[in-house]
């Protein structure tokens, strides 16, 4: 039943809840790779890799299509696939 469950959390409120976990654990500004992030999606809630664009949870990136005020910003973009966790819900 767990599964069936997991599933069926949308992928924005997946995000917001990897993000506190990883505040809850590590602390604010902790530094996570977009590699980190799959494998943490994917343990948690079945999620396929190509399900996530991490940069569309960022302050500091758009994403053409993206609705900006529409999405949880969660991280800062460092670079090479790197995020700093900044928000907690």
């Amino acid at each position: 039943m767990e599964n069936k469950i997991a599933k069926s959390v949308i992928i924005d409120e997946q995000m917001r809840i990897i993000v506190n976990e990883i505040i809850s654990e590590y602390g604010l500004h902790y530094k996570i790779s977009r590699g980190e992030l799959y494998e943490l999606l994917g343990a948690r809630f079945q999620t396929k890799k190509g399900s996530i664009i991490p940069s569309d949870y960022c302050y500091d990136r758009t994403n053409k299509g993206i609705i900006f005020n529409k999405k949880p910003r969660l991280f800062a973009f460092l670079g090479k696939g790197m995020y700093e966790c900044l928000e907690r819900f």
